[in-house]
């Protein structure tokens, strides 16, 4: 049996039949997977897959959300988001997303949950 990094599928009955990567590039893999459900039915999967992130969500002391605004291509528009940078930012764009945070000091700190 296929599981390509699917554990938890492969447990609730799903095989992965197939995984190809019709593009990749420096930030992204698009990953298509051809897998069999618990019915037989197979379906196809297609979804990017990125390198890793670290996104914050600050909260002012009044419980505002604190949002960046930032053009993205994919819509051709500006876009408000929380503060995020991936492994694959360089260290030019690191310090541009730290900059944006300098007016914020960290109070606490709480590590999501692991599924």
């Amino acid at each position: 049996m296929n599981n390509s990094g699917k554990p938890r599928g492969a447990r609730e009955g799903w095989r992965v039949i197939e995984t190809t990567y019709p593009f990749e590039s420096e930030i992204l893999k698009l990953r298509c997977d051809r897998v069999q459900v618990e019915d037989a039915k197979e379906i196809v999967y297609a979804y990017a897959e990125r390198a890793e992130a670290v996104i914050i969500v600050p909260i002012t002391k009044s419980g505002e959300m604190v949002l960046v605004r930032q053009y993205r291509y994919p819509t051709d528009d500006w876009c408000l988001e929380v503060p995020a940078g991936g492994s694959h930012d360089t260290d030019d764009a690191s310090m541009e997303e730290k900059s944006r945070c300098r007016d914020f000091i960290l109070q606490s700190w709480k590590r999501p949950a692991r599924r």
